[in-house]
């Protein structure tokens, strides 16, 4: 006891039998004890300041646990003897939850502990950095008034559960503080079987992490749905060939869902017989020369058991200088290469269109300069076999000629009617134009209608 007034009361104090020894409740003057009642309140606990008279309230009046205000000189025992049983009775649980202070001190994640009413009884030093408050002005408040007006419901909420005896395990809480910066506080928080509480809640600043988690969940779905657009197949799989992505091109392609063979499957099943294999030791002397693996045609096999054509571009994937999987993009080739073919077919058209019509012209002008000679050998020759007789020397010769002319004649009419480019084999390997197919047109089948 310090202090005039406190003096006066010191010995009615132990007359009504109160303990006024170290460990006991103490009645401190304030007027008189300003600078010594940091030091009374740590060694004491609880700390009632006696007030004299209309004496006004000092700057260390903060530090008291209760205050009472005494008419100037009374001694007037039986109400301070009152405030001080109460306060006394607290004793054990201010007590418990210093020691509480003292341990949540050094702990970096924040923590409360709240009374049966939701008020905060204390916030360890990280919990004040964390909401931007001071000790003292932190206890006593609702749980919801720690935060700003704009996040009390979920304050509010999360001491309803907390009231009726539930547990909230590491749930995310965004809260704006009441100096106003918007946080993700990770709480956890569960009864407190201990009469000092009703209540503990630990949190931690999760604002920047979630930030983070946020944007790689982001650039994640990103790059799944840029490999799950692309019209390729891209599969990788581990070094023990168990399939680990399968995207949606490749189920286009194969006819395999994804789910079938992801984790299940190995890749070795997608290819032919040994063509794994053989891959996979390319894709390591490419490597093993410095040399990229490029592009390269080979084939894999759909559900349905067909064979595909693919373009095959591929890679180790290496972790820490570890190798750890393989991935392959694969180029449906089928349609890429029924064009190839309906191309060359219509060039080997063209080509035969070009060709015809050379012949044809070349036939024709062929037929006109040969027939002026022709018909003058025919005529003539007809002439001379009309004028000889029957057994004359050379009459059968001019019949010879006659008859060769006229054959000359029908092969002339044939080359002049060619109008396609048709051969027919002669000596050895050499072809000639066939002038029976290449003169007549190709028939025609007439069907009924059904």
């Amino acid at each position: 006891m310090i202090g005039p007034a406190a003096q006066a009361l010191a010995a009615q104090m132990v007359a009504a039998g109160f303990d006024l020894a170290d460990g006991g409740a103490a009645v401190v003057d304030v007027e008189g004890a300003q600078e010594t009642i940091a030091d009374v309140r740590h060694r004491y606990a609880p700390v009632v300041g006696v007030l004299s008279g209309d004496a006004p309230l000092s700057a260390g009046a903060s530090a008291l646990d209760a205050l009472v205000r005494l008419p100037y000189g009374a001694t007037d025992l039986p109400p301070l003897l009152r405030t001080l049983i109460r306060a006394a009775d607290d004793r054990g649980e201010l007590s418990q939850l210093r020691r509480y202070e003292d341990f949540f001190s050094h702990i970096n994640d924040g923590m409360a502990v709240l009374d049966e009413q939701g008020r905060v009884l204390t916030v360890n030093p990280a919990g004040c950095s964390i909401l931007g408050l001071h000790g003292e002005e932190a206890r006593g408040l609702p749980l919801p008034e720690l935060v700003a007006k704009e996040s009390a419901m979920e304050a509010t909420l999360l001491w309803r559960e907390l009231a009726g005896g539930g547990r909230v395990l590491s749930a995310d809480l965004r809260v704006q503080t009441r100096d106003g910066r918007p946080l993700t506080l990770s709480v956890s928080a569960g009864p407190l079987r201990s009469q000092n509480g009703h209540a503990i809640l630990t949190f931690r600043d999760v604002s920047e992490r979630r930030e983070l988690e946020s944007e790689l969940r982001q650039t994640k779905e990103f790059l799944e749905r840029l490999i799950h657009a692309t019209s390729d197949g891209i599969v990788a799989a581990d070094l023990q060939g168990t399939l680990l992505l399968f995207n949606k091109g490749a189920e286009r392609m194969t006819g395999f869902p994804a789910g079938a063979l992801v984790g299940k499957s190995n890749i070795r099943e997608l290819y032919p017989p040994g063509l794994a294999e053989e891959m996979m030791r390319r894709l390591r002397e490419a490597r093993a020369a410095g040399e990229e693996f490029g592009r390269v045609r080979c084939e894999i096999v759909a559900r349905s058991g067909e064979v595909i054509p693919v373009d095959l571009s591929a890679a180790i994937v290496t972790e820490d200088g570890r190798d750890t999987a393989t991935v392959g993009v694969f180029r449906d080739l089928r349609e890429e290469l029924r064009r190839e073919s309906e191309l060359r077919k219509t060039r080997e058209r063209l080509e035969e269109a070009e060709k015809a019509a050379v012949v044809s012209e070349l036939a024709g002008a062929a037929a006109h300069e040969l027939n002026q000679p022709l018909t003058s050998v025919l005529g003539f020759s007809e002439l001379l076999f009309r004028r000889t007789r029957e057994h004359e020397k050379g009459r059968e010769e001019l019949a010879a000629i006659l008859r060769e002319a006229e054959r000359m004649a029908q092969i002339v009419k044939k080359i002049g009617r060619i109008t396609r480019y048709e051969t027919t084999a002669y000596v050895g390997k050499t072809r000639i134009v066939d002038l029976d197919r290449a003169s007549n047109p190709p028939a025609v089948v007439i069907r009924d209608k059904p």
